[in-house]
């Protein structure tokens, strides 16, 4: 199997991570080059994981929106809009958060790929208002001296311009904490919807972090027959291969990409540093 054919593949499951709508399965079916280097369980095996990504993908996007409708998110900021007390319920914007805390810790309880469920608003850069982390079954709350800004981040530039239920799935990165990759390296996506205050305005945004580490190991067990596979971003930016110092060189500011390579491959990719 050509070095051609298994990019084409793989950059595919790179854009059905990143959209959760394209399949590796009915991209080939549409490339007879790439159907008929393929062999049957291949196909199949590839098939099957694509089905078991969707629905993950499909469940992150469905959760976020369930988080995004909580009552005590619609009290705080009607809260905040009041000076501190919802003026609907009388509860202050202190016992909001109190209450949208413990619900995120039940959420992330019981979902243990996601590793952290934000509560984050437009104002003071993108400070974070509620900040719940899970690590290990241990559960921990940001105090409000802990809370990060975000503005800066492309997630959160991007969500600004969503509609009401719109889910924004980000690229698949390394997690970063105060400017600073993550160590251990945590492969994540995260979906992002946004809040509206009374007048159509963004308030803010409902963001859960997944970790992608075991869905990245399912793609990598696929074996394209080829000597060196790669899984790859739309861009051509390596994330797993055989030699571990390639991957995820973007998030240190280096491009280990699969065009350097592989000239031949570079029209596949919309290459932005």
């Amino acid at each position: 199997m050509s070095i051609l054919s298994r990019i084409i593949l793989l950059s595919v499951s790179l854009v059905l991570i990143t959209s959760g709508i394209i399949s590796i399965y009915s991209y080939s079916q549409s490339s007879e080059a790439a159907k008929e280097r393929l062999n049957e369980s291949v196909k199949a095996e590839v098939k099957m994981k694509v089905v078991s990504i969707s629905h993950n993908l499909k469940t992150l996007q469905d959760d976020v929106i369930f988080l995004s409708r909580l009552t005590a998110i619609n009290r705080i900021v009607r809260a905040r809009e009041a000076g501190g007390i919802d003026p609907q319920s009388g509860e202050s914007e202190v016992d909001s958060r109190i209450h949208l805390v413990e619900m995120f810790r039940a959420f992330l309880s019981s979902q243990p790929e996601y590793f952290q469920i934000r509560f984050v608003g437009v104002d003071d850069l993108g400070r974070e208002i509620v900040r719940v982390e899970g690590n290990a079954g241990l559960i921990k709350v940001s105090s409000e001296g802990e809370l990060q800004q975000k503005g800066h981040r492309p997630y959160f530039k991007q969500s600004i311009t969503l509609k009401k239920d719109e889910v924004l799935l980000s690229d698949l990165n390394l997690n970063q904490e105060h400017g600073h990759v993550e160590i251990p390296y945590i492969p994540t996506m995260r979906a992002s919807t946004p809040i509206f205050d009374m007048y159509g305005h963004v308030f803010g945004f409902v963001i859960i972090n997944k970790n992608m580490t075991s869905m990245l190991e399912m793609i990598s067990e696929i074996d394209f027959k080829g000597d060196s596979d790669y899984l790859l971003n739309s861009s051509g930016d390596i994330l797993a291969s055989q030699i571990s110092s390639q991957n995820f060189g973007f998030n240190h500011g280096l491009h280990h990409r699969i065009q350097e390579a592989y000239p031949e491959t570079s029209s596949l990719f919309t290459t932005i540093d």
